[in-house]
């Protein structure tokens, strides 16, 4: 029978009448209600006493979770902040990245024809040096 129970049968006991009431049907079923009460009480008491090393970490967590909370929120700011940053750089930068784009493919040409003009003096030289060689030979 649970506890409401019990109160429920006492409430009905009590209700109805009775002629010793030191000795009556309600002091007996009180007296019993009492004795498992206690016992109630106590089994409660110890619960509450192993719980309440719980409780204490629970607290605990609780208070680094909100610090944690509110590291994270200052790490969002500070991350959208960068973003407006990044993106206001972006935008500022991106004509300066194509001209030096552009400039890096006009200096490749550049490399590539002045490479092409050593090939072209090497051939020269080398010609120029066989005419020597066949003039000092013929001569």
């Amino acid at each position: 029978m649970s506890l409401s129970d019990k109160i429920k049968s006492l409430n009905d006991i009590h209700e109805s009448p009775c002629d010793n009431p030191v000795n009556s049907q309600f002091t007996r079923e009180f007296r019993q209600f009492t004795r498992e009460f206690r016992q109630f009480t106590r089994e409660f008491e110890q619960f509450t006493r192993e719980f309440e090393p719980f409780t204490c970490e629970f607290e605990q967590f609780t208070r680094e979770f909100r610090q944690f909370t509110r590291e994270f929120e200052q790490f969002t700011r500070e991350f959208r902040q960068f973003t407006r940053e990044y993106g206001q750089f972006t935008r500022e930068f991106r004509p300066l990245l194509v001209s030096m784009g552009s400039l890096l493919v006009s200096l490749s040409s550049l490399l590539v024809s002045l490479g092409s003009l050593l090939v072209s003096l090497g051939s020269l030289l080398v010609s120029l040096g066989s005419l020597l060689v066949n003039k000092q030979f013929y001569s």
